[in-house]
């Protein structure tokens, strides 16, 4: 049997616990760069994100540039609807001069041409119009209800958003008045009953949201039982008050 001295077992000591000070200090390190290496991840990302939002911002701010620019370059043109034609410059001259009673020559319209707006070949696509004052825009808007019945139909040149804004107020627009209600579209506001509404408050009220969104859903063909079920919720809705928001200035219910 071999004996081990005192003093070799205090040395076999000594080293094992300089390996666990080495081991200490190795994880400390290993700790310390973690650390540093976790700040340093943490610090790029939050430069990311903040880069991210700038972006967002710029992006925001170039889009109303966009928007603001492509509203200032249409801010003098008209679409036509359903306005047969070879000769598109002649025959948008003859419509102001006939139907709508404008004194126009056709040197009044900087250009006309008919929009290429895709699907059937055989589709009259609708007619642009580019006046060359406001004066003769704002006189062929007002005078466009002599063309009720017609089937021709005049709109300024909106923009993408423009549009679609304009579309949901008339869908808001013709559920108030399925409603009974009175329903006048004021720029981008819609007045019901004598209240103006933004887009944003009619978006807010759930119930005209709920209704726009069904009728989209069931525009299409539906069995004879949806149909009959759609009718019985159409009338439980009409039953119902469309309840603004509060306010301070507009109290009044919409019935």
């Amino acid at each position: 049997m071999v004996e081990i001295s005192k003093e070799e077992i205090y040395k076999m000591f000594e080293k094992i616990t300089q390996q666990n000070d080495n081991l200490s200090k190795q994880v400390d390190n290993l700790k310390d760069e973690l650390r540093t290496y976790k700040k340093t991840i943490q610090n790029k990302i939050d430069t990311l994100e903040k880069q991210n939002e700038d972006l967002k911002e710029e992006n925001v701010k170039l889009k109303d540039r966009l928007i603001n620019c492509e509203r200032k370059i249409k801010k003098y043109n008209l679409v036509i609807y359903n306005l047969e034609g070879e000769n598109i410059q002649q025959t948008v001259v003859d419509l102001l001069h006939q139907k709508l009673k404008i004194n126009c020559e056709a040197n009044d319209l900087r250009d006309s041409y008919r929009l290429n707006s895709g699907g059937k070949h055989n589709k009259l696509h609708p007619i642009l119009i580019e006046c060359m004052n406001s004066r003769l825009r704002a006189q062929i808007l007002s005078e466009a209800k002599k063309l009720k019945g017609t089937g021709i139909f005049i709109s300024p040149d909106y923009t993408v958003e423009d549009y679609q804004k304009k579309k949901l107020l008339y869908q808001f627009q013709k559920l108030a008045r399925g409603r009974d209600q009175s329903a006048t579209i004021r720029g981008n506001n819609l007045v019901i009953d004598g209240v103006q509404y933004s887009l944003d408050e009619l978006q807010q009220m759930k119930s005209v949201s709920s209704d726009v969104d069904q009728s989209e859903l069931h525009r299409s063909d539906s069995t004879s039982s949806a149909s009959s079920a759609s009718q019985k919720r159409s009338r439980e809705l009409n039953d119902q008050a469309i309840k603004p928001p509060k306010k301070t200035l507009r109290s009044q219910t919409i019935k």
